[in-house]
């Protein structure tokens, strides 16, 4: 996302598929960060940080070509049996070693992939980037901070998977 001539928010999932025990969500998240802390070091970028709902970079940009500044969000996912996306939120209680690390439910993220691939099928999926931004922008511009990117998704993705399908 970019308004007007500020900096770009990219926003990614990292679906974790299979690991040891998801339950460890404390080790997930550390796994997850050490990693990219790795592959952030290669281009000699700084360590991210680790937000509620994602890590996140600090500000960057290429010394060629387009020059607008950047950042990126990495939401860590997984999916239960139904299909179902939870993401990993680590609450902080004010000392960063001490705090909740668990997987919270996306509200209406059921089949959120076969409906997307389907969207995709059907050629639509400029309307999901259009109707993104617009509410993207309408929670921001309310100063809604309620309403994450990967929430935004599920909730455009549902919206016209079922005007596709009536």
């Amino acid at each position: 996302m970019q308004n007007e001539r500020n900096p770009i928010d990219l926003d990614y999932n990292l679906e974790v598929v299979r690991c040891e025990d998801f339950r460890d969500c404390r080790r997930i998240k550390e796994d997850v960060r050490k990693a990219f802390n790795s592959a952030l070091h290669e281009f000699g970028w700084r360590d991210c940080q680790d937000s509620t709902s994602s890590l996140t970079t600090a500000k960057y940009h290429f010394t060629q070509g387009n020059q607008t500044e950047f950042s990126m969000d990495v939401c860590i996912v997984c999916r239960d049996v139904e299909n179902k996306y939870y993401r990993l939120i680590h609450r902080k209680i004010g000392c960063i070693d001490f705090g909740d690390y668990y997987w919270n439910l996306a509200p209406e993220s059921k089949q959120l992939k076969r409906k997307a691939d389907s969207i995709k099928r059907k050629g639509k999926w400029e309307l999901v980037r259009i109707e993104y931004k617009k509410l993207k922008n309408k929670y921001l511009q309310c100063n809604d901070h309620n309403h994450p990117s990967f929430i935004c998704y599920v909730e455009v993705v549902n919206n016209i998977y079922n005007s596709c399908n009536q």
